[in-house]
């Protein structure tokens, strides 16, 4: 007999099942269910599955899973995500149903990956005031793909697992959402026209979700045994969800997530992972966070940070008194770059098969460089060449100047008072843009390159001192 506790645990798991099947069987649209790999998701989708399976009837709606790597993610919980996408198909296929269940992995555009934009555009690391990175490499991808099932089928239910118990911020944007719920628990996308956010484990604790996961073998053969030891090696480890808006919170204060993550102040899961033998590995990477993590320190902004913004301006804070710093100096993205070849090549030599930054992100920083920065040196190539790796850019460029010619004109510059900057991105703008037909866009870039803040930082910073006195 049944204890009142597991009695009232397995009426709200039959409970919760029921409302995911009138769910799915009243709006006779696809499932669009998010998956992060970690215990919220992976119950999420188990129970739907076991919904649906239960019932008999023939699925009739797509059920499209959908995993976000980020291109980031932390190396063993993104295999433990894509072998879980690979035994989801397998499921499917077995049971006839591989054009009706189908897992996804969706990834950034390379344009919009974290490197490119760190590395290449300067972006400083990501942090709770500036959290750049989640609309780029998780937002996006989602919403590309929730778009297109839009337009094909004019109306889906996007599945989550959110919970109210996660957090008290989360609890209180769930109660806000459920103001606005449908007659069937749903609520309307913010800005998805067409798209309905289902959740169907909101009410459940912690424990109950690890309780669940425990009492129920995985439909698709995974191991929840091994998801219960990730997350034991991770200490109070919460999982980055699948972001479907900006209102999301996308993770907790340790996370199975990015291995870059800087919006957390210690990655303990990182931490405790990298003790563990055979991980020794991993503290390569959480080095180089780390020093991500101190680039974005108030005190290191200025050593780390151009006192100009991307827009060749300067900006001051609103109390007028300090300047607020823009991008990465160049210099310091080459840094960053060298470091993180050096840590890719040296986690290789230690048996681990995985590429930290991919080829295409490399060519992207490589024309972001020359193009913007002057970079007649092609640093990127140099870079590669010290960890003995070779890139075969599709973009080729008749670098008229190279790094002597840059010493020479800092030189010349020193002596005449003038910042080299200045005349590099002039002389770079004249060589990438050669072709008659292109001199009125050339006279108009070399007009906005003259236009920009041109005063060194120290002339700034005494200027605001001066204007306070006043």
């Amino acid at each position: 007999m049944e204890t009142n506790n597991k009695r009232s645990f397995s009426q709200k798991i039959n409970e919760i099942k029921n409302e995911i099947l009138s769910v799915y069987l009243s709006r006779k649209r696809p499932f669009i269910i998010g998956f992060s790999g970690g215990k919220d998701s992976t119950m999420t989708l188990q129970i739907v599955l076991e919904a649906l399976f239960d019932n008999n009837n023939e699925i009739k709606y797509p059920i499209h899973i959908i995993s976000t790597d980020t291109l980031v993610e932390t190396p063993f919980f993104i295999s433990h995500v894509n072998n879980s996408i690979k035994l989801i198909n397998k499921m499917a296929k077995q049971k006839g149903l591989e054009d009706k269940i189908i897992a996804h992995k969706l990834t950034p555009e390379y344009k919009n990956s974290f490197w490119v934009n760190l590395i290449g555009r300067g972006y400083p690391a990501p942090s709770q005031t500036f959290r750049w990175c989640t609309d780029r490499m998780k937002i996006k991808p989602v919403n590309v793909f929730v778009s297109k099932r839009v337009n094909d089928d004019q109306d889906v239910t996007i599945v989550i697992g959110a919970r109210k118990d996660e957090s008290i911020s989360r609890k209180q944007l769930m109660e806000n959402y459920e103001k606005n719920a449908s007659n069937l628990g749903l609520t309307e996308h913010d800005s998805l026209s067409g798209a309905w956010v289902f959740s169907p484990i909101s009410e459940l604790s912690t424990e109950e979700v690890w309780m669940y996961l425990r009492m129920n073998q995985n439909p698709w053969g995974a191991d929840n045994e091994t998801l219960m030891n990730m997350y034991a090696q991770g200490s109070d480890s919460t999982e980055c969800p699948t972001v479907i808006d900006d209102k999301t919170e996308s993770c907790g204060n340790s996370r199975f997530g990015c291995w870059v993550c800087t919006v957390v102040n210690k990655d303990t899961s990182m931490e405790n992972v990298s003790q563990e033998k055979g991980n020794e590995w991993m503290k390569e990477l959480l080095t180089f966070r780390n020093k991500l993590k101190e680039s974005i320190q108030v005190e290191n902004k200025s050593k780390f940070r151009s006192h100009k913004r991307r827009n060749g301006f300067v900006s001051i804070t609103r109390d007028k008194e300090r300047i607020a710093y823009g991008p990465y100096k160049i210099e310091i993205r080459k840094q960053f770059l060298d470091d993180l070849l050096k840590v890719q090549k040296k986690i290789n030599e230690m048996g681990q098969d995985i590429k930290l930054i991919h080829e295409e992100e490399l060519s992207l920083i490589r024309d972001i460089w020359i193009e913007e920065n002057y970079d007649w040196e092609d640093s990127v190539s140099i870079s590669l060449e010290e960890v003995g790796l070779k890139v075969d850019f599709e973009r080729q460029y008749n670098l008229v100047f190279n790094i002597k010619d840059k010493e020479l004109l800092k030189s010349l510059c020193r002596q005449e008072g003038v910042d080299p900057e200045l005349i590099g991105r002039i002389l770079n703008t004249e060589i990438l843009n050669n072709k008659p037909s292109g001199r009125r866009k050339v006279l108009k870039d070399i007009k906005k390159i003259f236009a920009e803040e041109w005063r060194d930082e120290k002339t700034i910073l005494q200027q605001i001192r001066d204007d306070n006195k006043v």
